[in-house]
């Protein structure tokens, strides 16, 4: 099973500083995965948080990398910010 994961403009604005205190809602990607994630986005950035307490998989994600797929994206007319 995979986890369907929406992105959402944010409520406030992200620092990216290695502290989830803005991700309140992060999801469990798979029951067999120990890492948890949550998406943003703004008109000009795509903010991912990848959250693991698992030494191993911290590592393993750190080695392989993360790779990201447009596959299965639906687009919405965005609101206007500005």
């Amino acid at each position: 099973m995979t986890a369907k994961i929406s992105s959402e403009w944010p409520t406030k604005p992200v620092v990216v500083d290695g502290v989830n205190t803005e991700w309140p809602t992060l999801t469990t990607i798979a029951k067999d995965v120990r890492v948890s994630i949550e998406v943003r986005n703004d008109d000009r950035h795509l903010y991912i948080a990848l959250i693991t307490s698992d030494s191993a998989t911290a590592l393993q994600a750190l080695n392989d990398g993360l790779i990201v797929s447009r596959r299965g994206i639906k687009r919405t007319k965005l609101p206007h910010r500005g």
